[in-house]
């Protein structure tokens, strides 16, 4: 059970900078909007992360391309 604890321990940690980049980088979201959601990541991880996924990054439209359509 230690391991399973350390596992998820370690997987949190490692997503925390991932989403603090993807929220400070999310051009969609006024500054203060940015500020709050790193904050919320920082404090809440195990519900702001999920909650920031869903609402950001699997909903997100696809980046246009820098090459032009024929």
């Amino acid at each position: 059970m230690f391991g399973v604890h350390m596992l998820s321990v370690m997987l949190i940690l490692g997503l925390l900078p991932l989403y603090i980049v993807l929220a400070v980088n999310n051009e969609q979201l006024e500054q203060t909007t940015r500020i709050i959601w790193i904050v919320l990541i920082c404090l809440m991880s195990n519900l702001a992360m999920p909650a920031y996924w869903f609402l950001y990054v699997w909903n997100s439209p696809a980046p246009k391309s820098s090459t032009p359509e024929t």
